[in-house]
């Protein structure tokens, strides 16, 4: 698996003209290599590759990396890469300019100016965005645990607990689950904060009346799901069973009508338009998806602007959701894999409004 990755790689840096590239990113290190530390870069050129670590991974990269010669240095990786005598006079290589830091980018223009470096906009996203059959299943493993503790949690939550318990509580649950690491800090917010998309758990308890939106992701063998449902303490009033049976119906719409070849700027102007006709102008203020693999944010992009075709393969979420400041949110989110048919729904678990106690 590791040779066929590296050859596809090979080839699209060939395509654009280049003699190689510089993987920075965990996401392309892992993919292309089978690292999971921390600290690690590798150098890909048409005949051969260097994967460099500090000395803190020496076992760990004998162990996981394969396709490459290994060099260990002390952590600064650039100073192992300046000194290792593989970068030749005239080389063009393309390099993740949307990971490294200006300063490392400045570094390696600087220090090897010998060679010729080409930035490159998303560059390993694009080479994984079409997932294989058994990256689609880990995929789904990860998103049905986050349903099954979905369904677990959501019967012990009530009135009176706070967003940092119900945060704790999260967390602890996706552990138990077999979760290797959470996607992301999980995202509670009650109330009036849950009109805001990207809330972080306070010490807020949750009132009687209140919206509640649980936003979390679980990891599986570096692959993540994200996955929300909102909920309501107490019985919910007519204004919020409107809001809420509103972005039901857009996320369900979506899922029902996507196909292969549209846009992903095409799938998220369907839902505005729907949210539109139910009254609603501004209230739904993010985009509509993005792509799940070893990122939880990847391609393809499913927002406004988005001229990413949809494709066979593609995971992706559905998450329309609508924010009414000092009023309250609802999100409701879904993982889909997209196939020739049409979507598949990852994320099963129900969606009508679940009310806890108040």
């Amino acid at each position: 698996m590791t040779s066929e990755r590296l050859e596809r790689l090979r080839q699209a840096l060939t395509e654009r003209g280049l003699d190689g590239g510089l993987i920075r990113s965990g996401a392309g290190l892992r993919y292309f290599f089978g690292y999971t530390g921390s600290n690690g870069l590798a150098v890909v050129l048409r005949d051969r590759s260097v994967f460099f670590t500090d000395r803190r991974y020496e076992a760990q990269v004998a162990d996981e990396v394969s396709g490459a010669e290994i060099v260990t240095r002390y952590r600064n990786l650039f100073e192992g890469l300046e000194d290792s005598g593989i970068l030749a006079e005239g080389l063009k290589l393309g390099f993740e300019a949307d990971i490294l830091t200006y300063s490392q980018a400045q570094r390696l223009f600087e220090k090897v100016p010998r060679v010729h470096w080409e930035p490159l906009e998303a560059f390993v996203p694009s080479l994984t965005d079409v997932k294989t059959p058994e990256e689609v299943a880990t995929l789904e493993s990860a998103a049905r645990i986050c349903c099954q503790v979905f369904e677990e949690l959501r019967t012990r939550l009530h009135a009176g607990m706070t967003e940092r318990q119900v945060a704790a509580m999260l967390q602890y649950e996706l552990a138990v689950a077999g979760c290797e690491g959470q996607a992301f800090e999980p995202i509670v917010a009650s109330g009036p904060r849950s009109a805001l998309p990207h809330a972080q758990p306070t010490h807020r308890a949750l009132r009687d009346g209140d919206f509640l939106i649980l936003d979390f992701g679980c990891r599986i063998d570096g692959y993540t799901a994200d996955f929300t449902r909102t909920l309501c303490v107490g019985e919910p009033t007519q204004r919020q069973r409107e809001v809420y049976e509103a972005v039901r119906e857009a996320n369900e719409l979506a899922i029902r009508e996507v196909r292969p070849g549209m846009t992903g700027g095409e799938l998220d102007a369907l839902v505005r338009g729907f949210l539109r006709e139910k009254g609603f102008q501004e209230e739904f203020n993010h985009g509509l998806g993005h792509g799940l693999g070893l990122d939880v944010h990847g391609l393809p992009r499913v927002t406004k602007d988005s001229g990413d075709v949809l494709k066979p393969g593609h995971v992706f979420t559905v998450e329309p959701g609508l924010y009414l400041p000092g009023w309250g949110g609802v999100r409701i989110e879904d993982d889909v894999v997209l196939e020739q048919s049409g979507a598949r729904v990852l994320t099963p678990a129900p969606k009508e409004l679940f009310c806890v106690a108040a």
